[in-house]
């Protein structure tokens, strides 16, 4: 990275070059974080029922029912 920076005012493309190369090995070096999970979480109240869910359609109200 220094070296990059020294070569800033003395050779502007070959600094960028070297950035370039400095961003690939540390994109390439960056551990992967996952982001999202498959759960989904439904609130109901203590009186519902027959809690039903489906991944594309997701809560199946006709089939719920309440105390």
């Amino acid at each position: 990275m220094q070296r990059a920076l020294d070569r800033r005012l003395t050779d502007p493309y070959g600094s960028a070059s070297a950035f370039e190369a400095i961003d690939r090995d540390l994109v390439d070096l960056a551990p992967m974080i996952p982001f999202a999970n498959g759960m989904t979480i439904q609130l109901v109240s203590e009186r519902v029922g027959n809690v039903q869910a489906n991944p594309q359609l997701g809560v199946l109200l006709p089939q719920m029912w309440i105390s």
